[in-house]
């Protein structure tokens, strides 16, 4: 090798490592932001966990009522039966 292509060649060679250089430091960079911008698995557990008891809490609310309403209106159907009957032929 003449003494261009050395220097040709630690002049890419010398490239290359500044551009792998910005490739870790970019790297760096956004790991350390992770942690700002996504939640840990422990931290999602716990979040879903609690949401999951407030959506069984809604649950139980709403199918409650709906069993109170179905109720209601048996409960009505009936009286109208009863009525019907009593005040029959």
């Amino acid at each position: 090798m003449t003494t261009r292509d050395e220097t040709t060649t630690i002049a890419l060679i010398k490239k290359d490592l500044e551009y792998l250089k910005q490739g870790v430091s970019d790297i760096k960079t956004e790991l350390k932001c992770q942690n700002s911008v996504y939640v840990s698995k422990v931290e999602f557990g716990l979040v879903s966990a609690e949401q999951t008891k407030r959506i069984d809490r809604v649950e139980r609310l709403v199918y409650g009522a709906i069993a109170l309403t179905l109720t209601s209106i048996g409960k009505a159907l009936l009286d109208l039966v009863i009525s019907a009957k009593a005040s029959g032929p």
